[in-house]
């Protein structure tokens, strides 16, 4: 019997539970330690005050932080710091974390390991990005949406890397997005709408 195409798929939900991620931080002449990341945030750096401090040469007091995005969704954040974040070898100012991804500061690795795997669903967004958004973080999202890396968007709209970065971190947490892809995905479906 052929289904019937004007009737939906009920979809089930992804477990409401949010996964909980740990970071492996492996230090050279030292153990392999686990650390949990609880709340919605963990500093790295070098000072006391920070979640995790991380007591090696080239880390910044405040040098980095891992931000819940939604109740699925990681982000690695660069406070600033002058020897910059990477991730997976590559200079980052914020990127969504995977498991297994690599997180290097100064000597300091930390490995991203996630309670589970499972990927979170993409879905259109029920509210229309534009009227989430400020006028300006639609503009960052607009140019992501193009392409543009975060220091293409920062000349073009006359700010800087790190003000990129902060407008990119706040639309994946409102938006409840985790990747730049994600991101442009969601600003063709609003282009479709108008």
């Amino acid at each position: 019997m052929a289904e019937d195409p004007t009737q939906t798929r009920q979809v089930e939900p992804l477990p409401a539970q949010p996964r909980m991620v740990h970071l492996d931080v492996q230090l050279e002449g030292a153990p392999s330690r686990r650390v949990a990341v609880t709340g919605d945030a963990l500093v790295i750096g070098r000072s006391r005050e920070s979640d995790l401090q991380l007591d090696v040469e080239g880390v910044s007091r405040k040098h980095a932080r891992i931000s819940r995005t939604g109740d699925r969704g990681y982000n690695l954040v660069d406070l600033g710091a002058k020897n910059g974040t990477f991730l997976n070898g590559e200079r980052v100012d914020v990127a969504m974390l995977h498991h297994g991804d690599r997180i290097q500061i100064a000597t300091a690795e930390l490995v991203v390991r996630f309670d589970d795997v499972a990927a979170p669903a993409m879905a259109a967004p029920a509210r229309p990005v534009h009227a989430t958004l400020s006028a300006r973080e639609w503009e960052v999202a607009e140019a992501v949406a193009e392409g543009l890396t975060n220091a293409e968007i920062a000349a073009r709209l006359g700010i800087s890397r790190r003000t990129v970065a902060t407008h990119l971190e706040r639309i994946f947490e409102r938006l409840e997005l985790h990747s730049r892809a994600a991101l442009a995905h969601c600003v063709a479906l609003e282009r479709g709408r108008g």
